[in-house]
């Protein structure tokens, strides 16, 4: 992608849309892993916190390291934070954390549904939260946190456990800047596209293995059920889910990218020729004269992305993809079988997952 197709695709700001390889020179959108901007991040400094915050740091501490999750994800945590010299028990109703900052919207879906309280998470535009989180973060404090953190309205959200996606988002002196406010959680790299496991690791953390069980319980028998709807209406359609980048071009999401896992492993629709089996086979520069690759999928699926506000959709830029003189001609088109999907459902999350099947529900089974 070039700097100017960049400039024309205004995609959220987020810790699971970074492009790894060679597009190191400016925001992405398509990545499910992650990649640091170098020198992109503030190097402010941050205060300690002194009072309740701090006697809240020193028991997550504990229980942070009673199980061993100190060392975050990829080896990195709160290596050289003091905690109490005895610690407690992990889950222990004193080191159940009071005052939670999610540093993306994928650790607030988390951290919402165990219940924990969330005091502040990230917002694509610094005011409003993502659309599919509805009220449930009624009354917590909007943050811009990527690619550079606020610290300051970060350190007066006064919180006693951040929770990051990854300590390779930020440099390391940021990531210790936000080890003086709070304890850092990072979530492991390795489940950043299993939810079910992030879930259970932080459940285990805060001891509300129970609520995890019971929410994936749930997903799985309605997605059972929706299975049994969709194989009745669409059995044996292929589907491809596609965005716009402007600038003439498009992509095709891989096939272990959210949206398609729930469509193919959990609803049984087979992929069409055109999905990449993974990130490292999926292409960026796919221009509007090759629309025809899309020709023997059933079912299309048009991310909508937001525009530069970052909540409402680009429609601009979704009228030149649907504008190509090829997309009138594609089967899918002359059928009717096109379905928007939102930019938020992309990533990884116990909500954004529930939100996928609401989607399913409320879109593909309408």
């Amino acid at each position: 992608m070039n700097p100017s197709t960049a400039r024309a695709t205004h995609f959220p700001l987020s810790p699971q849309c970074c492009v790894r390889a060679g597009h190191a020179g400016h925001v992405g959108q398509l990545g499910s892993r992650h990649c640091v901007l170098a020198g992109a991040v503030r190097r402010t400094a941050a205060t300690w916190p002194t009072g309740p915050t701090r006697r809240s740091l020193l028991r997550v501490t504990a229980a942070l390291a009673a199980t061993g999750s100190l060392a975050g994800a990829s080896g990195c945590g709160l290596a050289g934070q003091a905690g109490p010299s005895t610690q407690e028990p992990a889950g222990t109703a004193s080191t159940v954390p009071s005052r939670v900052m999610a540093m993306y919207a994928t650790e607030a879906d988390h951290a919402l549904v165990l219940g924990l309280p969330v005091v502040a998470a990230y917002s694509p535009n610094g005011k409003d939260f993502p659309p599919y989180q509805g009220d449930r973060l009624k009354g917590a404090t909007p943050i811009s946190s990527y690619p550079e953190p606020d610290l300051d309205a970060i350190t007066s959200a006064e919180p006693d456990l951040i929770l990051v996606a990854s300590t390779d988002l930020y440099e390391p002196d940021v990531i210790d800047m936000l080890r003086k406010i709070a304890p850092v959680r990072a979530m492991a790299d390795d489940s950043q596209d299993d939810w079910p496991t992030a879930l259970r690791g932080l459940a285990e953390l805060v001891d509300r293995t129970d609520v995890a069980e019971q929410f994936i319980a749930d997903y799985d028998a309605r997605s059972a059920r929706l299975r049994e709807r969709v194989q009745e209406r669409w059995g044996g359609s292929s589907f491809a889910y596609v965005g716009p980048l402007g600038g003439g071009q498009f992509w095709v999401g891989e096939a272990t990218m959210l949206v398609s896992t729930i469509l193919h492993e959990e609803m049984g629709l087979p992929f069409a020729s055109a999905v990449p089996p993974s990130i490292a086979e999926r292409r960026l520069d796919i221009s509007y004269e090759e629309l025809s690759m899309l020709e023997d999928a059933d079912l299309l699926l048009v991310r909508t992305n937001p525009d530069e506000g970052g909540i409402a959709i680009d429609t601009a830029q979704l009228q030149e993809f649907q504008s190509a003189p090829l997309w009138d001609r594609l089967p899918a088109v002359a059928a009717g079988h096109v379905f928007l999907n939102d930019v938020y459902l992309y990533y990884t999350s116990p909500l954004t997952a529930q939100a996928n099947l609401d989607w399913i529900e409320n879109t593909l089974l309408a």
